[in-house]
């Protein structure tokens, strides 16, 4: 299935390195660099108020009970969304192309570690060609390296487009773009990508928030797209989420 698909090549493409966090916090979230004449998808308007750092208990080493406890559910989410059941990960390896890419993709795997403990929720509303949401909460032994988000950042400046072929043969063409939003942690990835194969293009913005040891992952999209600022509003949430589990 090609959401299936798209779940499972995003989440190989986030491959987070361990290390010490630094001191410096940016206002905004890391994304690609535009290219030309391309707009940056916006979030909440970047001026005004910029969201603060979480309070510190949140960025500490969560145990699977705090996990599942600071994840979003259905009582969370606005009206019209449903639970879903959360599929497991294909764990064949896609293949990539031009090779230059799958070269800079692979090497984020370098000194990459697994998470300590992880767990995910899964909603959608408008049925199976309406909006999909994926949640996941990562923590890790180490805090998350001050260059990880951005890392990911410049290798997909670097191939914004590429082609992926997955063990059954489909394949699909990726494209990522640009998108404005808050930084809600010590640091937030965000970016768009549009996924398509011979049967639709889903198009997907995607988040990740670094708190200390802990990654919160959002993916929303699908193939009527996706708003950022809805996006960045449930991001925000969870986060508020995270901090009241752990506070």
């Amino acid at each position: 299935m090609l959401i299936a698909a798209f779940r499972v090549t995003v989440t190989v493409l986030l491959l987070v390195a361990l290390g010490a966090c630094g001191e410096d916090r940016p206002e905004r979230a890391s994304t690609v660099e535009s290219s030309d004449g391309v707009e940056n998808e916006q979030g909440r308007a970047d001026d005004g108020e910029q969201a603060e750092a979480p309070a510190d208990p949140a960025g500490e080493q969560l145990t699977e009970e705090q996990i599942q406890a600071a994840l979003l559910t259905i009582e969370d989410l606005p009206s019209g969304w449903t639970k879903e059941a959360s599929e497991e990960d294909d764990e064949s390896e896609d293949t990539i192309d031009p090779a230059r890419c799958q070269e800079v993709l692979d090497a984020l795997d370098e000194g990459t570690g697994d998470p300590a403990v992880d767990g995910e929720a899964d909603f959608s509303k408008g049925g199976p060609f309406g909006t999909f949401l994926n949640v996941t909460l990562s923590t890790y032994d180490e805090e998350v390296d001050e260059d990880a988000v951005q890392n990911i950042s410049d290798a997909f400046t670097e191939c914004p487009e590429f082609t992926t072929t997955d063990a059954a043969g489909e394949v699909s063409d990726v494209t990522v773009s640009p998108v404005s939003f808050a930084n809600l942690g010590d640091q937030t990835l965000a970016v768009r990508m549009e996924f398509a194969s011979s049967e639709f293009t889903i198009q997907v913005n995607v988040a990740y928030v670094v708190i200390g040891h802990n990654v919160l992952a959002f993916l929303l999209g699908g193939v009527a797209g996706s708003d950022a600022a809805e996006l960045e509003d449930l991001a925000g949430q969870a986060v508020d989420k995270l901090e009241s589990t752990t506070s």
